[in-house]
């Protein structure tokens, strides 16, 4: 079993960048409580998440339906700095391999 703390789940999505503003992108990223927050731009609604790995992998799925390429890559890139033994490049880092 993966264990992380929370610190490093945090660390390793503010290292990637997707707390940061994103042009054109409907919804945002950030932190809110201590936890992943996502939220709409056109509107009030935000969702938290927490602050966990599981956290992080929902923020996947999220981004993959209503994120940026940007967003996307991001995320998936951060998630996979927290898997031992992974080489962490350019590349669609989670590809067809990640399931849940």
């Amino acid at each position: 079993m993966l264990k992380v703390t929370k610190k490093q789940v945090m660390d390793a999505l503010r290292d990637r960048g997707v707390f940061t503003l994103k042009r054109n992108a409907e919804y945002q990223v950030g932190i809110k409580n201590n936890q992943i927050a996502v939220y709409s731009i056109n509107s009030n609604e935000s969702s938290y998440l927490g602050n966990t790995l599981e956290s992080a992998i929902k923020l996947s799925e999220i981004m993959k339906e209503h994120g940026t390429e940007e967003q996307q890559d991001q995320v998936n890139k951060a998630i996979m700095d927290l898997m031992p033994g992974k080489e962490n490049d350019d590349e669609d880092v989670l590809g067809e391999e990640w399931s849940w």
